[in-house]
């Protein structure tokens, strides 16, 4: 048996700086064996949103990969694509409020209101080809996930055509 890895503790902490630790044995070491696993889920399970968002805010790849590891493709891309519908939301609320500021200003300074909308509608305009981007890979995602679904499903029917040769059916099948 290999050495303990630091999930494996009892009351491993959440600061920023255990998680960080986490991140970078994770990518150095990987996890040894299946109870290393297990602890590395339950360690990861038990984070809130928010700070698996601080991990993914320290190494965004390697905490992708072990959100991966630990709550597969699907969980995964739908709390990816969520913390980025959240920074969208988050950006449009601002960008909403600053053009309101503008406009108060503008009855006093017109010149102020013209500069301030170009920034704006430039920023909106980002923001929106950033959520065509987003949006494009959330779909590519989306093709992924079904395409393996369907390559899992074609490996079970395998599978099972292969116990179904050898005369070892399932037990819901024999009766």
């Amino acid at each position: 048996m290999g050495e303990v890895q630091i999930w494996q503790s009892d009351g491993l902490g959440t600061d920023k700086d255990t998680l960080g630790k986490v991140l970078r044995i994770f990518k150095s070491d990987g996890v040894q064996g299946i109870q290393s696993q297990q602890a590395l889920n339950a360690y990861i399970r038990r984070l809130d949103d928010s700070k698996l968002r601080e991990m993914y805010k320290i190494d965004g790849e390697t905490a992708l990969q072990l959100f991966v590891d630990c709550f597969g493709v699907s969980c995964t891309a739908e709390k990816y694509s969520k913390w980025e519908n959240e920074t969208i939301r988050l950006a449009v609320d601002i960008l909403i409020k600053e053009k309101e500021t503008a406009e108060q200003e503008a009855e006093t300074n017109r010149t102020a209101l013209q500069n301030a909308r170009k920034v704006l509608n430039e920023e909106i305009d980002r923001i929106r080809q950033e959520y065509g981007i987003l949006k494009y890979e959330k779909e590519e995602t989306d093709q992924q996930i079904k395409e393996l679904r369907d390559t899992l499903a074609h490996y079970k029917a395998d599978l099972y055509d292969f116990y179904a040769q050898a005369g070892k059916l399932p037990k819901y099948e024999r009766g």
